[in-house]
């Protein structure tokens, strides 16, 4: 059975996407950004936004905000539970 846990090796080859990522969200011209990813269970979007978060984390301007949607599945407003 898989691990439901980001990779800490790209087995997925996202590593380009991860960089085209961090580059736009670099970019002030882009900005304010948000970014969704979707896809089925185990298709690597915790280890995408992983890579993503490593190159932006020494980023002055950005701050990387993950939602654990699952913590939030009872709720009927998900944004006031955020908030």
């Amino acid at each position: 059975m898989w691990l439901d846990n980001a990779s800490d090796i790209d087995i997925l080859f996202y590593e380009p996407y991860a960089r085209i990522i961090a580059d736009i969200a670099k970019n002030e011209q882009y900005n304010p950004l948000t970014v969704g990813v979707f896809g089925l269970w185990g298709a690597g979007k915790s280890t995408l936004l992983k890579l993503i978060g490593e190159k932006l984390k020494s980023q002055d301007g950005i701050i990387c905000v993950t939602i654990n949607a699952w913590m939030f599945e009872s709720y009927d407003d998900a944004k006031t539970a955020i908030m």
